[in-house]
């Protein structure tokens, strides 16, 4: 029988304990992050050429509005030798990690920057353990607006007494900074992940988050880290499943490539206003059961060898749907594909997935 993921845009039960007035962490974070792109090869000029693709390929209109610097950003293996600061490297970085903080904010964007939850940074430069207080304080400092840490460089503590000593720290200050919490790098990753963006990758990530999906609502998202949409040889196809899969899982969607030299194809494909996530404003609505949109589906991943694979939807296979007809429209075209009763088919590319609004 043919398995469907789907989203419906509804209110979850409200977790009071995480709701926040303002929205942030209500949805999965949108944005862009410098690490595929530039390695370690970062500076100011790249974070805010990207940050202007974002705006001017109409990127922030639909919701993107995180620039995040990655690793490599301070100077090595040292502190600020009075205040145990993080030093931002000047060569990279001249006016500081607050100066290009403010040219971001003045595009109407937010500002993210990663470090680790362990002694040092995948790249080996300082990270947070021992610190949380004295990072919390200049990232505020500094006007930043997401923290990533990663989960590297540790022996001793656990990961969740160190994460929640950087959640404490970072509730302690006087701004709002998304924490996102990445456990990627407990494998030595850096050692290996160099242009690993491949179907397999893929696939395998996906299939680990469908047991862990009942974790996922508002307010808490699985990190399924960054969008590959352009690098290594996937196909358009398998970019198209990629970006669906993401999106309906409810993972953050952090583009991680040179804006300059995105595809048509692959703008598209960050700017579906079909997307269960993309254009979706992070608002509070009472009650439990609002609806804020249509039923969003996609189809499994077409498998196998064969070019070309046939998908059908089932509406009474469906919760929330039953044997009727519905107003189905593709999430890719935004094309009206009509009133369509009982069930609606469709021939896939390998890999490929139908993204279907059905109202």
């Amino acid at each position: 029988m043919l398995t469907l993921l789907i989203v419906t845009l509804a209110l979850l039960p409200a977790v009071n304990a995480l709701v926040r007035e303002d929205g942030v962490g209500r949805l999965p974070a949108l944005g862009w992050n410098a690490w595929n792109a530039f390695g370690c090869d970062v500076d100011s000029q790249k974070i805010m050429s990207a940050a202007n693709q974002m705006v001017s390929l109409g990127l922030k209109d639909l919701g993107y509005e995180y620039v995040s610097i990655d690793d490599c950003w301070s100077i090595k293996n040292t502190r600020n030798a009075s205040i145990t600061h993080i030093i931002p490297d000047p060569s990279k970085f001249p006016d500081g990690n607050s100066g290009v903080a403010s040219q971001v904010h003045e595009l109407g964007l937010k500002i993210g920057i990663y470090s680790s939850a362990g002694e040092t940074t995948c790249a080996g430069y300082p990270a947070s353990l021992g610190y949380e207080k004295v990072d919390a304080e200049v990232f505020a400092e500094w006007g930043i607006d997401y923290a990533a840490p990663e989960d590297y460089d540790w022996t001793k503590s656990k990961t969740y007494t160190r994460y929640m000593n950087m959640r404490d720290a970072l509730l302690g200050v006087n701004r709002t900074i998304f924490y996102s919490l990445c456990d990627w790098g407990q494998a030595d990753v850096n050692t290996w992940a160099n242009g690993t963006a491949n179907w397999a990758r893929i696939s395998e990530i996906a299939n680990e988050n469908t047991f862990k999906m009942n974790c996922v609502g508002f307010w808490g998202h699985p990190d399924s880290d960054m969008l590959e949409l352009g690098n290594g040889n996937l196909t358009a196809s398998e970019n198209r499943a990629h970006f669906a899969l993401w999106a309906i899982m409810r993972s953050p969607l952090i583009i991680e490539i040179v804006l300059n030299n995105i595809s048509d194809s692959n703008l598209a494909i960050l700017k579906s206003k079909q997307d269960p996530v993309i254009g979706r404003p992070a608002i509070r609505i009472s009650g439990d059961t609002t609806p804020i949109g249509p039923l969003t589906l996609i189809t499994p991943p077409s498998t196998g060898r064969d070019e070309t694979a046939s998908r059908t939807a089932v509406w009474n296979e469906i919760p929330e749907l039953d044997s009727d007809s519905y107003q189905v429209i593709d999430g890719w075209t935004g094309k009206n594909l009509g009133c369509v009763k009982n069930q609606y088919t469709t021939s896939l590319s390998r890999h490929d997935v139908a993204l279907l609004v059905v109202k």
